[in-house]
């Protein structure tokens, strides 16, 4: 009986095969392909399973403007809607193209075409309804505050965090932050001074040792 390839043989042909159909990405590392937006990454990660015979693909998104020591999956999004679509090798070559269509048409943001601001708040703010999103409310409401600082929405950011401090009202969710105060005070700064979260940027770009590979945009207005 004939042995069949483990993931981590056939990872860079998978990552070729994905990324011939969604050519506007670029590869960060074998199984993940990036765009970089701003502050923001954008693509999608075909994550290995621990059987190394299937891998399950993710559209998903990286704020860099915060201190987090690896790539994160914020606003994941299986092609089918299910909590993940697991795609084994002995059929990745029969299913990768269906599966690319089916992540471009659910994927919350675009993964190839232009981005607004508007539609990344609104996509964070549709994945804080879900009960995914509401266990990571504070860390979601800390990227879309920071995302506006960038840009010099200060109104909007202060809102926002008006916002998540009438939400969560006590200091369990804060626990990254060192409490309530403490975060209040991060977002505080980083609307007064936007520069150090581009600084921020700058700093994750090279802990994330991410290649000039990866495409370089710009938000849209």
């Amino acid at each position: 009986m004939e042995q069949q390839p483990r993931l981590s043989q056939v990872k860079n042909q998978i990552t070729k095969d994905w990324q011939l159909e969604l050519p506007k990405l670029g590869v960060y590392q074998p199984l993940s392909l990036l765009r970089r937006v701003g502050p923001l990454l954008v693509g999608v990660t075909l994550v290995g399973g621990s059987a190394r015979d299937h891998y399950q693909p993710f559209f998903h998104v990286h704020f860099l403007g915060k201190n987090f020591p690896e790539l994160s999956l914020t606003l994941a999004t299986s092609p089918t809607g299910r909590a993940q679509e697991t795609v084994y090798l002995s059929s990745h070559a029969a299913r990768y193209k269906d599966l690319v269509r089916q992540l471009v048409a659910r994927a919350p943001l675009s993964i190839e075409g232009p981005l607004t601001i508007k539609e990344v708040i609104a996509a964070y703010r549709e994945f804080i309804k879900t009960p995914k999103g509401q266990l990571q409310i504070i860390h979601l409401y800390e990227d879309c505050i920071k995302l506006l600082a960038c840009y010099g929405l200060a109104d909007q950011a202060r809102a926002m965090l008006d916002e998540i401090l009438g939400i969560a009202k006590e200091d369990y969710g804060y626990t990254h932050f060192g409490g309530r105060e403490s975060f209040y005070r991060e977002m505080l700064e980083s609307i007064e001074q936007p520069q150090k979260v581009w600084d921020q940027v700058e700093q994750s770009l090279k802990a994330l040792k991410v290649p000039s590979r990866v495409p370089v945009e710009e938000f849209v207005q």
